[in-house]
């Protein structure tokens, strides 16, 4: 099958939240088999093996839902030009064609891990670093437009619940409203963010230095009364380096306050070290870091982790496409990957 067709088997599963999960899955082992490929099951993901390899390739199976504003139908592969229109096919079911289609192109021994739940959870990969022993190396086949990403920022992601006394208006006190000491932390959080940005920054990331955000928060009931209680949500995206040390602070500013503090994601930042292997020599690009989070930063610290795909990169739009020629670009380096390792 030329690369294209796969890609258009696989955007024909609704993959929406799973729902379609096991009758994409069902195809890849029927595609895999041809080809020499053992099966298991690992929680509710998929592992392919053909053969004791150094190399694997992680793609998830899951897309967003399509929104209302698609002009074409989301579950079937429209191409128009250069241009391969429907849903998931950046995000990123190019890249599990690219993965299938080397498969066919190579005898060489690989292994594959197809997971699920990426956009909501992380659910499969943790499936797998629980149970599952990984080779030297781990291609993520993230759309990245072609650009090799061999860092990722970490993720530092809590909750803090405030406690306060619930009075009147007309005698209230700073000290008995739990908005108030919501503020009162937030504005720290930013004071501490803020010396974090006079840190060395890291210019492998697009924002080099650690950063801060406040996404939810909620407290109080009443307009003429003191809250009784409020909550924020706050996450650091953290540079190598500076991930304990927001993890310190984080339970120091907690420790001073009466607060409960609940952790919601500790995952550390990677980094791979360059040197001059053979692997590094086949992308002979600069690297590169990614800013967001995917699966490749909850695998162990003794894989090297590479995120790379096709492009560009139009994940969770309208009318989502990816490039015909850079998805055939990105499966001669993945052949080349597997057969080097």
């Amino acid at each position: 099958m030329k690369i294209e067709e796969i890609l258009g088997k696989l955007v024909s599963f609704n993959t929406v939240n799973d729902s379609e999960k096991e009758k994409m899955f069902d195809f890849i082992r029927v595609f895999l088999t041809d080809y020499h490929f053992r099966f298991k099951n690992v929680g509710a993901c998929l592992v392919a093996e053909r053969g004791k390899s150094k190399i694997g390739f992680l793609g998830h199976t899951d897309t967003v839902p399509a929104s209302e504003k698609w002009t074409t139908n989301p579950w079937e592969l429209v191409q128009k030009g250069d241009k391969l229109y429907g849903l998931g096919v950046c995000d990123m079911k190019s890249g599990i064609a690219a993965m299938l289609f080397v498969a066919s192109q190579t005898e060489k021994a690989v292994t594959f891990y197809f997971t699920y739940d990426e956009e909501i959870g992380f659910a499969g990969i943790r499936d797998l670093i629980a149970e599952e022993e990984f080779p030297e190396t781990v291609i993520i086949c993230e759309p990245t437009d072609e650009r090799v990403l061999n860092t990722g920022k970490g993720l530092f992601e809590f909750r803090v619940d405030f406690s306060g006394v619930r009075v009147h208006s007309s005698v209230a006190t700073d000290d008995k409203n739990a908005i108030f000491r919501a503020t009162d932390f937030i504005n720290e959080l930013r004071n501490f963010s803020a010396e974090l940005r006079k840190s060395q920054p890291n210019h492998n990331f697009s924002i080099p230095f650690t950063s801060m955000n406040v996404g939810q928060i909620s407290g109080g009931d009443s307009v003429n009364s003191t809250a009784e209680k409020c909550w924020i949500v706050a996450d650091f995206r953290t540079n190598p380096n500076e991930h304990q040390k927001v993890r310190e602070e984080i339970k120091r500013l907690s420790n001073e306050q009466p607060i409960k503090l609940t952790i919601l994601n500790d995952i550390e930042p990677f980094e791979n070290k360059i040197s001059e292997r053979e692997i590094d020599r086949i992308f002979d690009r600069n690297f590169e870091g990614d800013d967001g989070m995917t699966e490749a930063s909850f695998l162990p610290r003794t894989t090297t982790r590479i995120i790379y795909g096709a492009g560009p990169d139009t994940s969770h739009q309208a009318d989502e496409y990816v490039s015909l020629e850079s998805l055939k670009r990105v499966a001669i380096i993945y052949k080349q990957l597997i057969e080097q390792s």
